[in-house]
């Protein structure tokens, strides 16, 4: 049975193609993701650093806003750079310790 779904809203399609607990396991990592950054920017007194955390927060509520149309959460370009860009807040905290 070939089932076809003909919404554009993109959490649909995400529970169309991943499940509810693939769409709950995105949503975690997320999450995650956002208060591990926002329990790093209270630690950290750089303003530049402060910057780069704000910005990487802001992306992921985009994200997570966006997503209601288009399909952002979990495509190749943007979770490629939201993990890039937390990448480089982990690394970042680490080698100014």
């Amino acid at each position: 049975v070939d089932t076809q779904y003909s919404s554009d809203i993109g959490y649909v399609k995400l529970i169309y193609s991943i499940g509810l607990f693939g769409l709950g396991l995105i949503i975690l990592m997320y999450y995650k993701m956002y208060r591990n950054a926002s329990f790093k920017d209270a630690l950290q007194s750089d303003l530049s650093y402060k910057l780069m955390v704000r910005l990487f927060k802001f992306m992921i509520v985009i994200i997570f806003i966006f997503n209601f149309k288009l399909l952002l959460m979990y495509s190749r370009g943007i979770h490629d750079l939201v993990l890039m860009s937390f990448y480089v807040i982990d690394k970042y905290k680490i080698s100014n310790t």
